[in-house]
């Protein structure tokens, strides 16, 4: 008879996520866990990756959090997804502390992390910390996107700071604002 190996599992659970059914995968992942293969940065990802379609925050965080109890690696997918569910969940907080740990690893923050993460400051009326976001991605070196620009715009135009959004619409290139 044949064995689920790492690959059967991280293949089953990406098509759950795909599909919508992060219920599956949250049950696949788990029982993945208790068997002996090994689980991979990949299989917890479509896991993760599912939970924040599925607007499952705390399923996020849980994966994410027992990925680095069990010594398996994360990478920017990991923690984009997780920002992601807690952007969905309206968790402003843990989304931040989420960024930190990529700030605090060797993993280098995107424009998707930053936007991601904006949004989460923008949704929990944060515009301050969406502000000092922008302020890193700046220091990063990272160029901004429409998406980064529209989500410091919309964190701003929600703390009521219409001098920060005129500032972030110079930003944008003519073409993009009409």
């Amino acid at each position: 008879m044949a064995q689920a190996n790492t690959v059967t599992f991280s293949a089953v659970i990406s098509a759950c996520e795909k599909g919508g059914r992060w219920e599956n995968a949250l049950q696949l992942a788990n029982v993945m866990a208790e068997s002996t293969v090994e689980s991979k940065t990949m299989s917890y990802n479509a896991s993760i990756s599912g939970c924040e379609k599925g607007c499952k925050w705390k399923n996020a965080v849980q994966i994410s959090r027992a990925m680095a109890h069990g010594m398996v690696k994360t990478n920017a997918i990991t923690l984009n997804s997780t920002i992601g569910a807690c952007k969905k969940g309206s968790v402003w907080d843990n989304a931040l502390q989420h960024f930190s740990v990529i700030a605090q690893s060797e993993l280098q923050p995107n424009a998707h992390t930053f936007s991601a993460t904006m949004s989460a400051c923008e949704i929990g009326g944060e515009w301050e910390n969406a502000l000092r976001l922008f302020g890193l991605m700046a220091q990063n070196l990272l160029d901004f996107t429409t998406v980064t620009i529209n989500a410091a715009i919309s964190a701003c135009e929600h703390g009521c700071q219409w001098k920060h959004v005129l500032q972030f619409l110079k930003l944008m290139p003519q073409s993009e604002i009409e």
